[in-house]
């Protein structure tokens, strides 16, 4: 089998290691594509593109996230085994070891040729913009290829921010990732690092009216901007007072049924204006 490995970079701390480890793979027989600096629905639809046109090309598509470092150097055959025993496996989801949670998160996607997309309209949910009727079989991994590499190991401020942006995003527009949320939340409790503080200043921006899925790539103006205006440089100290005062700190802070009536007041009463 031969791999189309996708990469897509914006500025992420662990580039250079992700690629170094993706080089230092065992199995050989694979293509390393990086896609750089466009937007996340660009980035995303210039893959998957790709991949769909050069299907008679490539058997799989290793979706590597550029902040994403693997440790296992023979990862790549063992996903190729896990394809070519099982011929109706068409989407292969193996988690990664998330720094921001300290838990294992679903991250690495790994996608058989004959699996299509439906481009042109998905900006926030883009890995799941595939048609589904092209995968006759979905198997999750939390525990036999997982964890597939080390998720934001290294995470610069505004990457920690955006994070928590992107998965807070997710949260208000669809309901999900609230368990993302919660864990994040946590681990800040038992470890007041300030990427924990950025992350979670990022969900609370996603809970304003200031900003809306347009928003959410790297290169977005408005983000980058408000990112630099409100905590770039700013000491640790004022990190952390800021997430105590935040929304979205008080709202975790609640019992768990408070926080069910609050998410409903959010959606009916626009509580975070």
């Amino acid at each position: 089998m031969k791999l189309l490995v996708g990469t897509l970079y914006s500025s992420e701390n662990e580039f250079e290691e992700c690629c170094q480890a993706i080089e230092e793979q065992s199995y050989t027989n694979f293509h390393h594509e990086i896609i750089r600096n466009l937007s996340k629905k660009e980035a995303h639809e210039n893959l998957y593109g790709m991949f769909m046109q050069r299907s008679d090309e490539f058997d799989l598509l290793v979706k590597v996230d550029a902040d994403m470092v693997i440790e296992d150097r023979h990862l790549f055959r063992k996903i190729v085994n896990k394809f070519e025993a099982d011929g109706e496996l068409d989407l292969l989801l193996i988690a990664v070891k998330d720094f921001f949670t300290d838990k294992l998160l679903i991250g690495m996607n790994v996608f058989r040729n004959t699996v299509r997309w439906n481009l042109g309209n998905e900006s926030l949910f883009t890995d799941m913009t595939y048609d589904r009727s092209t995968v006759r079989k979905t198997l999750k991994d939390y525990e036999e290829l997982a964890p597939a590499a080390v998720h934001c190991q290294n995470p610069s401020p505004f990457q920690s921010f955006h994070f928590g942006f992107h998965r807070g995003m997710k949260a208000v527009k669809e309901g999900s990732n609230w368990r993302v949320l919660r864990d994040i939340y946590g681990h800040y409790n038992k470890n007041a690092d300030s990427r924990l503080a950025f992350a979670l200043l990022g969900v609370n921006a996603a809970f304003t009216n200031r900003f809306s899925v347009q928003n959410i790539s790297y290169n977005d103006d408005t983000m980058v901007n408000y990112f630099k205006e409100m905590y770039e440089n700013k000491e640790a100290e004022y990190l952390h007072r800021a997430v105590k005062r935040s929304k979205i700190f008080r709202l975790f802070s609640l019992p768990v049924d408070m926080r069910i009536l609050y998410k409903y007041y959010r959606y009916k009463s626009q509580l975070f204006q």
